[in-house]
This record gives structure tokens, C-alpha cells and sequence, in this order.
């Protein structure tokens, strides 16, 4: 398809050169209707390729919040785990130094037992019938069995004191359990990440190279519109009136012009014939002064000739000073607002590369780059971008100002940049690209927040 197009239209220019008998026109003619549907036709190709690319850029950006979100959700994973590392080894010590405790009570009750087997029951039996009395008697069996209680009591707090230790390493270890396997489950989910944010760039590079072939394309069809305006700036035999008609008509068409290389080239034409009108015009005026002295210089000499008087000194006296050059307009002064302040401070980061979940000047995604620039002003933006949304109070379209969040996405919010004006905003899109200004056009719009006034 795209072949086709570049070969009708490289055709359709070739046809219309030849019917003017020179390499382009002489000026620049109305485009026929075939040529202005092939031009059209081209267009809408590279239309639909940005529509394409914000799209891409609206799902790398999505992919990107949500590797952010799991390797947050990873950091506090990991940090759980180290607090539960210190509750375990604490536990462990507890347990160990009631274990002991436990041994100590152990090989006490053991001698105990051993010394009451030496002794055998007669010992017991003696102490019954030793008894001077029944009421003795009771007593000495019920002390008896006191110390036999006590003694199963203490065992059986120990025990408990053991068993719920080991209750709690046991809570302790599944928690760590569940902790590591949920960090699994994040690394899983991150890989799976990455394995979009892969199949992303590959798609991603398939348009940016169609891009490329478009833009080619438009470029070669643009050429048309230049015209013959660049052999006549370039003649030195060409009039100031046709120079001028040129460069009018180059910035005429600059609103037709789409490529980065043909606006550049109609640009570098415009001030090419700027320069030659000004050359010329200096050279004009530098001849009218110098005939201008040449003249005053003649009527001094013949006043000389006609009186001996000092005339001749005022004369020279009355030579004009060569007009002051115009002054400089004064460059406008810088808002003092603070959404400008913001921009003014953003502006610094253009050229910074994409990178993803980057949020350093060595690199931003998106929504890093407006939480970095934000911070700058003490406002604290979430990490994410759909999380930037509960900050500041809400705005319409038709009310955005400079320096306002604006959000956009395919159904829910994934790309966040800042509003700079005229429909445009700064923002980093996507990887290979850097932070830049660019139209909104092309990205859905969903809302956008004022976070400063």
C-alpha cells in the first residue's frame, strides 16, 4: 500500500515538473485532486500511526504502574520477612532458655524420683505408720500428696510454657511461609510483567519503524509545496518582491507541513530570504550614506572655493548621525505562578530517556517523572499514575491550565504528563523516547487534578 502511494506520488510531481519544463514549479500551484488524495491518503496513514503509538504508549505505561506496584509490594514483602526473622530468632532464644529451664526442673524432679526409688516404698509407708495419731496420720498422707501435686503442677505449667512456644515459632514459620510465598507470587507476576513489557517494545518498534517509512513518504510528497521558492531565494538575480513573495508563501504552507525535515528545510529557506532582504537592504542603505557624505563632501569644497570663512567645519557639523538600530523588543517576563514554576522546573528534564519504573533524573517513566518534578514543590505524588488522581482537585478540559496533572488511558488511567497549554503537555511517553512536549490529540483523555494553584 504505502509502496504504491510513494510511487503515484513520486509520479504525480515528476508529471507536473515536466509539464512546467523545470525540476519543480516555479511557484507553488494548487495541488490536483489526485494529488491532493494521495497526499490525504498519506496523511491518514501517519494519523493512524500516532493513534496507534499513544495507544502502545497508554499500555507501556499500564505495564509499567503495575511492575512498580509489585516491586513495592516486593519491598514491603521483604521487609516483613526481615522483621519476622528477628520475631523468630527472639522466639527461638525464649525457647531454648525455657528448654533449659525445663531440663533443670526435669533432672530435678529425676533426682527426686531416683532418691524416692532408693528409698522404696517402705520409705512412704514408714512415714504413713510412723504417725503418732489418725489425725497425724491424715496429715502426713495429705502432705504427701500435696508435693505429689505441686510437683505434676509445675511439670505441667513448664509444658504449657513449652507447648505454646512452640505454638508461636510455629505461627511464626507460617507466616514466614506465607510471606515468601507471596514474594514468589509478586516475582511471578513480575516476570510475566517484564514478558509484556517485551511483547510491548516489539510492537512498539514495528510502528515506529512504520512510522519511519510514512514519514519518508510525506516528506517526499511535502517537497511539493516548496516549490521553485528555494532557486529563487537562492538567485542573486531575483527581486526583493519575489524573495518576499517566497518566503510569504513558505510560511503559508508551514501550516500543511507535518515532517520534522521538510518544516526544518522551509525554515532554513524562510531565514535564507530574510538574510539576503537584509543584506540587501544594509547594502542599500550603506550606499545611500556613503552617496549622502560624497554629496556633503562636494558642497563643502565648493563652499570653500567661494569663502574663505570656517563654513566648511560647519558643515561638517551638520552631518547627520547615522539612524540608532531599533531597540530590542524585551523578552516577556516568566509567569510567576506556580503551575509555571512547575513547568519551568520540568522543562530541566527534557531529553531525559524513558526507563522503565524509573524515577530519577538518570531516567523516568511516567508517572516517576511527575511525581519527581512535584516533590521539588513539596507535594508528594503516589507512585503510580492512577494513584495521582486523589491528589488536588479535579479539572475539566475546557479549565486546564499550565501545570496541571493530566491522565489518560484506555478505559482506566495508565499515562499521567503535565499540561503546558495550547492542547499540549510534557511527559515521558515511552522507551526509546525521552521527556518531551508533545500534542494531546492523539491520547485518550480521561481527567485531570491541580495540585497547585
Amino acid at each position: 500500500m504505502m509502496k504504491n502511494i510513494k510511487r503515484k506520488l513520486v509520479a504525480a510531481i515528476l508529471a507536473t515538473s515536466f509539464m512546467y519544463g523545470v525540476a519543480l514549479p516555479a511557484y507553488a500551484t494548487p495541488l490536483t485532486e489526485e494529488q491532493q488524495v494521495e497526499l490525504n491518503t498519506v496523511k491518514s496513514e501517519y494519523e493512524n500511526i500516532l493513534f496507534k503509538l499513544a495507544e502502545i504508549e497508554t499500555q507501556i505505561a499500564e505495564i509499567s504502574d503495575e511492575i512498580t506496584d509489585i516491586s513495592l509490594k516486593i519491598d514491603d514483602n521483604n521487609a516483613s520477612i526481615t522483621v519476622l526473622d528477628e520475631k523468630i530468632a527472639a522466639k527461638n532464644q525464649e525457647i531454648k532458655e525455657s528448654t533449659e529451664k525445663l531440663l533443670a526442673k526435669e533432672e530435678e524432679f529425676g533426682g527426686r524420683l531416683r532418691a524416692m526409688y532408693k528409698q522404696g516404698n517402705s520409705s512412704m509407708i514408714e512415714t504413713i505408720l510412723g504417725s503418732e495419731s489418725i489425725a497425724d496420720l491424715v496429715s502426713r498422707a495429705d502432705a504427701i500428696v500435696k508435693i505429689a501435686k505441686i510437683d505434676r503442677q509445675l511439670l505441667d505449667e513448664i509444658q504449657e510454657i513449652k507447648d505454646a512456644l512452640d505454638a508461636q515459632k510455629l505461627e511464626l514459620d507460617n507466616s514466614m511461609q506465607e510471606v515468601k510465598a507471596l514474594k514468589a507470587d509478586n516475582e511471578k507476576s513480575l516476570a510475566v510483567s517484564e514478558g509484556k513489557k517485551d511483547e510491548a517494545e516489539v510492537l512498539l518498534e514495528d510502528y515506529e519503524t512504520e512510522e519511519k517509512k510514512i514519514l519518508n513518504n510525506l516528506a517526499m510528497a511535502e517537497l511539493y509545496f516548496i516549490g521553485n521558492n528555494d532557486q529563487i531565494i537562492g538567485d542573486s538575480a531575483s527581486s526583493d518582491g519575489m524573495i518576499q513573495g517566497s518566503i510569504n508563501s513558505l510560511r503559508a504552507i508551514r501550516s500543511q507541513i507535518i515532517t520534522d525535515t521538510t518544516d526544518e528545510k522551509v525554515v532554513g529557506l524562510i531565514e535564507q530570504g530574510k538574510s539576503v532582504l537584509q543584506q540587501r537592504a544594509a547594502a542599500r542603505r550603506a550606499a545611500e550614506e556613503a552617496a549622502r557624505i560624497a554629496e556633503a563632501q562636494r558642497l563643502a569644497a565648493s563652499q570653500a572655493q567661494s569663502s574663505n570663512s570656517s563654513s566648511g567645519s560647519n558643515n561638517s557639523s551638520s552631518t547627520s548621525k547615522p539612524a540608532p538600530a531599533p531597540a530590542k523588543p524585551s523578552a516577556p517576563q516568566a509567569s510567576s505562578a506556580s503551575g509555571q514554576a512547575v513547568l519551568n522546573y520540568a522543562y530541566q528534564f527534557l531529553g531525559t530517556p524513558y526507563v522503565w519504573g524509573g524515577s530519577t533524573p538518570s531516567g523516568f517513566d511516567c508517572s516517576g517523572f511527575t511525581s519527581y518534578v512535584f516533590r521539588n514543590f513539596g507535594v508528594n505524588l503516589p507512585r503510580v499514575s492512577r494513584s495521582q488522581t486523589s491528589v488536588g482537585s479535579k479539572v475539566s478540559y475546557s479549565n486546564l491550565q499550565a501545570g496541571d496533572l493530566v491522565f489518560f488511558g484506555s478505559g482506566s488511567i495508565s499515562h499521567v504528563g503535565i499540561y503546558i497549554g495550547g492542547g499540549n503537555m510534557i511527559h515521558s511517553p515511552r522507551p526509546g523516547k525521552s521527556v518531551e512536549i508533545s500534542t494531546m490529540r492523539y491520547h485518550n483523555f480521561i481527567t485531570a487534578r491541580r495540585v497547585v494553584n
